[in-house]
């Protein structure tokens, strides 16, 4: 069976990405003159800068595979100085597959990539297949399909610590009163807010909520109501917002889980309150 091979090679990346081209996917197609199938194409994903400080990943894939097999490699690569590439730890995937594949190819965080001396970060993935038939090796796949990550000048530095304010601080009317921030109120229902009603006091405000001395599930609408107050606060960092810790609340009445929840916002609310005393 005679092959022709029809490959869009992606060239120069670097120089695109300085100058801010935008590239494209890298296709390798393999059309057959014969053999009742249309052709096996191999796509990846852009070279592109990825400067996330948090683990990433893309996908591989392939179509028209049918029943041969897909053999090879892709390797995750460090790029250091010189050009010189190093296997990221966990970043060899052997593929030995009969069909398509969907390979997901994953990143560590930009922060452990290690810098290259004129502070450029950069990850290879190099894409080494072959296509496999009735025993016979049919065609190569991968080359120019390689791409890269980069990231110049190094990571995003780290956000600033979460912060939070205890139950007890906010009860505190006749000194922190001023730091309640609207439309929450004293005197608002907890009801009104949270769209529960306790089972305790269906009459509970949100002060009263702060002076409950009880577990479960007076506990969690005690520090429930202080992440609101803290999450509604600019001027407080809080883990977070006020929506999900409406849901926290309604998720704990759903599911009886009340300490579960409760302790999520306590470790928050504790977090250290940058507010005056």
């Amino acid at each position: 069976m005679r092959l022709r091979f029809v490959r869009a090679i992606a060239a120069g990346a670097a120089l695109a990405l300085s100058l801010g081209v935008a590239l494209r996917a890298a296709t390798t197609q393999v059309p057959y003159d014969g053999g009742g199938f249309s052709g096996v194409t191999l796509t990846t994903p852009d070279a592109r800068p990825s400067c996330v400080d948090a683990a990433t990943s893309d996908v591989v894939t392939t179509t028209g595979v049918g029943t041969r097999t897909l053999r090879g490699v892709i390797l995750v690569q460090y790029v250091l100085d010189g050009g010189v590439r190093q296997v990221v730890p966990g970043g060899e995937y052997i593929i030995d597959h009969i069909g398509d594949i969907n390979q997901q190819v994953q990143y560590p965080p930009v922060s452990q990539w290690p810098a290259m001396s004129n502070g450029t970060r950069e990850i290879h993935i190099d894409v080494q297949l072959e296509l496999w038939e009735n025993g016979i090796k049919v065609a190569t796949l991968g080359p120019g399909n390689d791409w890269d990550l980069f990231c110049v000048g190094g990571p995003p530095p780290p956000p600033p610590p979460a912060q939070g304010c205890t139950p007890g601080y906010w009860k505190n009317l006749a000194k922190h009163l001023k730091y309640w921030t609207a439309p929450y109120t004293p005197t608002t229902k907890v009801s009104a807010v949270f769209g529960v009603t306790p089972t305790f006091d269906t009459n509970l405000t949100l002060f009263g909520a702060l002076g409950t001395g009880g577990g479960g599930e007076e506990a969690l609408l005690r520090h429930a109501v202080a992440g609101l107050l803290d999450a509604a606060n600019p001027n407080v960092r809080y883990k977070y917002s006020t929506t999900t810790i409406i849901q926290f609340v309604q998720q704990a009445y759903q599911t009886g889980f009340f300490e579960q929840y409760k302790n999520l916002l306590e470790a928050a609310n504790e977090a250290g309150c940058p507010l005056n005393n």
